[in-house]
């Protein structure tokens, strides 16, 4: 499989955005709490950025399926631009809560678009690998992203600046690594719109159901208890920083390595069967994490646990890629990702209340979930044959000469 011109670009798009947002996901709250903010604070912030990203997913569907994706991607750029300088420009609380309203405007765009866009330039049988590739990209420049945390003590060490300077300056130059990502996006084609219509009804209707179900479960049991490891993993094993962070630097980049192997997976058991054995193999991993003894077994447990689920999640969105027509992708996936946030969210505000009774609680009750959604899977696609959408869509991009230049 090559990869097409218009695909490279959008993988550059995502390396640079990702090494930032490996970043900026951290620094900020610490960027936050250095210049007054408390948790109260920095917790509202964080939920209208939620919120924000949440109310917009569905609208950013539509325009994506109407008007075209790629133009669509460049209304959340401006938004993320606009965010940023309104963080490093000002310190009121009110302008810092429109920031975070611009990212989560910005976020909804690039979670709604990316994999829509990026599914439409491969053939059915080539997503798996295409997929695969895309999420090595995606978790190795994140967790690059992650060591450019060591530039704020370097610049308190070297060059006299007070934390939140230090933090400040850290943002404020990783930030350039967003007009890299625009340019790259600029390079990208813009996609023909399809001309749908916002009252016509969607045809994948089945897919929907199915992946929204779906996603109801993980989601549900992602934030119960892994949300909140970071928390669960410090009052377990009373581990700080310093521990928490390289083991999550460890879990993007093994996690990366993993999606390098999503082809072969798909190739040896087919895509159905990966994505069972995948979820089967979750479930003790998942419980290892909440029972484990001392924090190595732990943090062992928990990146095999997170590098085996990104697989699954891998196959399950090349899988719901294939299954949707081409023109409706973009809204499909904005109800599935509105479905997944809101009870991901909810997990966490049950997993939070869980925790305080008992600290393995939500460890036990989301391995339940996880065997739950497994069972789902299996009862709602095991009969599923391939679905008319990808020969519709095979039909559809025919006409397309792609430029294979880079």
């Amino acid at each position: 499989m090559g990869f097409r011109r218009d695909a490279r670009w959008l993988l550059i798009f995502i390396s640079a955005g990702s090494i930032f947002g490996g970043l900026y996901g951290y620094l900020v709250q610490l960027y936050l709490k250095a210049i007054g903010f408390d948790s109260k604070s920095i917790g509202l912030l964080a939920t209208a950025n939620i919120l924000s990203c949440m109310a917009l997913s569905i609208p950013f569907g539509l325009l994506g399926d109407r008007f075209g994706r790629r133009n669509s991607m460049l209304l959340g750029c401006i938004s993320l631009y606009a965010s940023i300088m309104l963080l490093l420009a000002f310190r009121e609380f009110h302008l810092l809560l429109a920031s975070f309203i611009l990212l989560g405007f910005g976020n909804s765009a690039f979670r709604v678009l990316l994999q829509p866009l990026y599914a439409s330039y491969f053939n059915g049988e080539e997503m798996d690998r295409a997929f695969g590739v895309m999420g090595f990209v995606s978790l190795a420049s994140n967790a690059l992203g992650g060591l450019l945390g060591y530039i704020p003590p370097a610049l308190m060490s070297f060059q006299g600046f007070s934390l939140a300077e230090a933090y400040w300056a850290t943002i404020a130059w990783s930030s350039l690594l967003l007009y890299i990502a625009l340019a790259a996006l600029l390079m990208v084609k813009s996609d023909k719109p399809n001309g749908r219509s916002f009252n016509r009804g969607i045809t994948s209707k089945a897919v929907l159901y199915r992946f929204c179900l779906l996603n109801i479960l993980i989601g549900l049991a992602a934030g119960m208890f892994i949300e909140l490891a970071a928390y669960f993993l410090s009052v377990k094993f009373n581990v700080e920083s310093a521990s928490i962070g390289t083991l999550y630097f460890f879990t993007s980049v093994l996690g990366a390595i993993a999606n390098l192997t999503v082809p072969k997976v798909s190739m040896r058991l087919g895509t159905f069967r990966g994505i069972i054995f995948g979820l089967m193999m979750v479930l003790p991993l998942h419980l290892s994490v909440a029972v484990a003894p001392i924090f190595p077994i732990a943090a062992i447990s928990f990146i095999a646990r997170t590098s085996v689920m990104n697989l699954s999640m891998t196959l399950l969105s090349s899988l719901m890629m294939r299954r949707t027509v081409d023109r409706e992708r973009a809204t499909v996936n904005s109800f599935i990702t509105l479905v997944s946030m809101a009870f991901t969210g909810l997990g966490t505000a049950i997993g939070g209340h869980l925790m305080a009774i008992n600290l393995e609680l939500p460890g036990y009750i989301s391995t339940a979930i996880y065997s739950s959604s497994t069972a789902i899977f299996y009862i709602l696609f095991r009969t599923q044959k391939p679905s008319s959408a990808y020969a519709e869509t095979r039909r559809a991009r025919s006409s397309i000469n792609w430029s294979e230049g880079f």
